[in-house]
């Protein structure tokens, strides 16, 4: 049944208002219905432990330069060709089947051929005016390489040196055809920078593996980042494979004369062609050697990373194409290249322990290490005087190699590819005064002493994330070990990873003894809690609390914050937990329901954590007496369900109106009909104006207190412990001046009968679960899906003979729109919700939850599409 009554707003009765956030609530009718919008707010404090640091780079970064972007043009092919007459240096029984006339350009220095498709055998051929002079005709190798998605059909880029003419053909046997032929040129002119190439400094230290020869970064030789958005933005995300496996030699084919200085330009040039002629994301090789060994960065992601190519189709995946800046056709390649290579393939493959001289699998078959293009593909890459020299490029870069390092014997001791840490997946190097290598799923560490230990993927991500060596954390002292299934640590220099959960000890049985709620504070009246200072408030001895009262049942409303911050309450006479109740941005109005002892003298502590001053309103709504329940007075949790929500006619029709009042009976369903109290969550949802939601027991005066509040456009939530009234009833009042529709669930009660389920109150709140840093859980909690938190046998909490848990819930760091519904374990959701988010947001709410048979609840986030962190705090049990 609904009655309504008008309730006065008076500013001597006024509830917590600053009700200006827009926030949402995931509501179910039965399942949650979303309402969007949301401020983000701070996050719950994290322990006084490790901040996360910025891991300290490889290598010094190579002096900045101004990039430098090539320009590709494109020159259609004539639109007739006479095929009767054939030139001379046309091979016989091949005619002519499209061309680019001589022509004047602008200068270049790299050219290739572009066209649609062809039919039957064609072959390129291309001549350049350089000095005044023709060149003789030079053959263009079709790219048989692929990148992504890319269905362009180019030739390799043919370096020319500096041209102003170009001359292009494609020849075949009649009846051959070629479609849309076109000639592209490349400018790429050296710049005074490219005399001064900067490197990446080579390894130096006792650790690390084989040292790292000097490479010039993309940064280094100028490479214009932009271009790699020509084909889509989708193309400045790398590539990134989980290994490799074995390297590609290549080379780059044209002339063999150029200084040392016009290198840059040169790989700059193939930059561009690739990117722009051949539509890749691009350059294709990972690594480019010259003439004069400068080694030079290719593709973007990482140097030390197993960045996905395009230099050998199905075989760039976990390999490393290495291309010589030459035409070994014409000539052998120079000592300086050869040793720079041997160097590189020794340090990329020797760190990603393998071996140059040895075989291993790709595409499915057996294959050397180290080997040619043409081993895999129609093509004479990498030429006939560098393919000659592959076997000497195993065999020096192996011995190179040398004695093998502590990291890779404990790989290989652990049953290295398929074992537990699977391949390498960033080159061992060195870190620290020690070494580091990351694995497929894990990584391993060399500590300055000698010893070697290794982590897990999501330990380790997390040891990162502080810091890692150079962290609080300092060294591991133990490789990762299993204490549960799924519950993996190890000890470091500095302290435990996952953060252990700390533990408290609890207060004796009490029962609860329920009141009409009454406001006991409210600093609007009298003086603003100040910035990041601590008030104590009486609490027992005072409106009928007993003095030996064990604990009381708080409704903490923070508002007329200026600032971001958060309020812990806790027992007089301790030391301030590592925990909160409540979470505030500046203009908020937020409510928690708080169970918490009674602390020294009768009195709890509230802490401001806030920089700017804040007020604080507390209503009383009962207190739990010393002794275990021994004719009621016992808290009981049931399976949550919902008894009320006007917007689909449970429990009542219709919007709750304007400063009017429903009564909602709570007893005679999951609820007996002597229970003293209720737990309902109760929702204010879709509100069109500030406002706040009051519980009370039916059949008293409405007293001045509040349990929601809302902003207009807000949906806000809150648990609330109330007294059953006349008729097993409480009543729920809008204060707001608009209407509002209202959701109840039922979440347990407290008996009127019987001797079980007694609270024992924490003498200190204490965290057992943030996803943040580790804390029963690591990393946040994807949408749609559960964490188990275990509650027995951890932070204090005994392992038999406990039925339900009280925690302080908190959800932050949401990326989406969602819900949490805490539940016993084992059980199936119930169609309710504790905490309703937006993105962004940070919301805090008690829950009272029954724990299942292995002692643990089910925390479930209801997003469809974002993750969240979750953090709770423990303030009692019940047993």
């Amino acid at each position: 049944m609904m009655t309504e009554g008008v309730f006065d707003m008076t500013a001597a009765a006024l509830r917590p208002l600053g009700l200006i956030l827009a926030v949402g609530l995931l509501l179910a009718a039965p399942a949650p219905m979303a309402v969007a919008s949301g401020t983000s707010l701070p996050a719950a404090p994290v322990p006084a432990a490790p901040v996360p640091a910025v891991p300290v780079p490889a290598a010094p970064a190579p002096a900045a330069r101004p990039a430098v972007t090539p320009s590709v043009t494109s020159i259609p092919a004539d639109t007739k060709v006479s095929a009767a007459s054939v030139p001379d240096s046309v091979p016989s029984g091949n005619v002519v089947l499209a061309s680019v006339a001589p022509r004047t350009v602008s200068t270049f220095q790299l050219v290739g051929a572009t066209w649609k498709s062809t039919t039957g055998s064609v072959t390129f051929q291309v001549r350049t005016l350089t000095g005044g002079t023709w060149s003789t005709w030079s053959q263009l190798d079709p790219s048989l390489e692929q990148d992504g998605t890319s269905t362009r059909n180019a030739t390799e880029p043919l370096y020319v040196g500096d041209s102003t003419g170009v001359e292009l053909r494609a020849v075949g046997s009649p009846g051959s055809s070629v479609v849309s032929l076109a000639a592209s040129t490349v400018t790429s002119p050296a710049v005074a920078a490219d005399s001064t190439l900067a490197k990446v400094s080579a390894q130096s230290t006792a650790f690390g593996g084989v040292a790292q020869p000097g490479i010039i970064s993309r940064a280094g030789w100028g490479a214009d980042e932009s271009l790699r958005a020509y084909n889509g933005t989708d193309c400045l995300t790398p590539r990134i494979d989980a290994t490799v496996k074995g390297a590609v030699i290549h080379h780059t084919a044209g002339s063999n004369s150029y200084s040392p200085s016009q290198s840059a330009s040169i790989v700059r040039g193939i930059y561009a062609y690739h990117v722009i002629s051949n539509g890749w994301c691009d350059i294709g090789y990972n690594f480019l050697v010259d003439m004069y060994g400068q080694i030079f960065e290719g593709r973007y992601g990482g140097i030390t990373l197993p960045v996905h190519g395009a230099h050998a189709t199905s075989w760039n995946t976990d390999t490393v194409g290495v291309s010589f800046m030459m035409n070994s056709n014409t000539l052998n390649p120079t000592a300086a290249s050869i040793s720079s290579a041997e160097a590189l393939l020794a340090w990329k493959l020797g760190n990603s322990y393998r071996t140059p001289n040895g075989w291993t699998t790709l595409v499915g078959a057996a294959i050397p290490v180290l080997f040619g293009h043409r081993d895999v593909m129609q093509t004479d890459c990498p030429g006939t005087n560098l393919y000659a020299r592959i076997q000497e490029l195993r065999d020096t870069s192996t011995s190179l190699i040398g004695t093998r390092t502590a990291l890779y014997n404990l790989w290989v001791s652990m049953g290295g590819d398929s074992g537990t840490l699977g391949g390498v997946h960033e080159v061992e190097h060195p870190l620290a005064g020690g070494s580091v290598v990351t694995f497929e799923n894990g990584a391993a560490y060399q500590r300055p002493d000698g010893q070697v230990f290794w982590l897990g993927s999501a330990l380790n991500g997390l040891y990162v994330s502080y810091g890692g060596p150079t962290g609080a954390y300092g060294w591991p002292t133990s490789s990762q070990f299993a204490v549960a299934p799924g519950d993996d640590r190890a000890t470091f220099q500095g302290g435990d990873l996952p953060v252990p959960t700390p533990t408290t000890t609890f207060a004796a049985p009490s029962h609860y003894v329920p009141m009409t709620p009454v406001r006991i504070l409210d600093t609007r009246a009298t003086q603003s809690v100040a910035a990041q200072s601590t008030i104590t408030l009486q609490v027992a001895g005072v409106k009928n609390v007993p003095a030996d009262a064990s604990a009381v049942s708080l409704n903490v409303t923070v508002t007329n914050a200026k600032a971001v911050g958060f309020v812990t309450v806790w027992p007089t006479g301790g030391t301030r937990p590592v925990a909160s109740n409540l979470n505030v941005d500046a203009g908020q109005t937020v409510p928690n329901l708080v169970t918490v002892k009674v602390g020294t003298s009768g009195t709890v502590s509230l802490y401001n954590s806030s920089t700017s001053p804040l007020d604080l309103i507390v209503d009383l709504g009962g207190y739990y007496a010393t002794g275990a329940p021994t004719a009621g007075g016992g808290t009981v949790t049931v399976t949550p369900s919902r008894v009320l929500d006007t917007r689909s006619g449970i429990g009542a029709t219709g919007p709750l109106a304007a400063q009017s009042s429903l009564q909602l009976r709570v007893t005679g369903g999951s609820v007996p009909v002597d229970a003293s109290a209720v737990l309902v969550n109760l929702t204010a949802a879709d509100p069109t104006s500030p406002g706040y939601l009051a519980a009370f027991p039916s059949g008293v005066t409405p007293p001045l207190v509040s349990n929601v509040n809302f902003g207009a456009g807000q949906t806000a939530a809150n648990l609330a412990l109330v007294k059953v009234g006349a008729g097993g009833a409480i009543t729920i009042q809008n204060g707001s001046l608009a209407s509002v529709s209202v959701v109840a669930d039922i979440m347990g009660y407290v008996s009127g009968s019987g001797t079980a389920n007694a609270l024992r109150a924490a003498d200190m709140p204490v965290r057992i679960l943030d996803t943040r840093i580790g804390n029963g859980r690591f990393g946040p909690v994807p949408a749609g899906q559960d964490v188990t938190l275990q509650i027995t046998g951890r932070g204090g909490v005994p392992t038999t003979g406990v039925t339900a848990v009280v925690l302080n819930l908190t959800v932050t760091d949401c990326t989406s729109t969602g819900y949490v519904s805490a539940y016993a374990s084992g059980t199936s959701w119930p169609g309710t919700s504790n905490l309703n988010y937006t993105p962004g947001a940070t919301r805090p709410n008690q829950v009272v939850v029954a724990l299942g048979s292995d002692g643990a609840v089910t925390l479930h986030n209801g997003s469809t599409g974002g993750s969240v962190q979750l953090i709770a705090d423990i303030e009692g049990y019940i047993a």
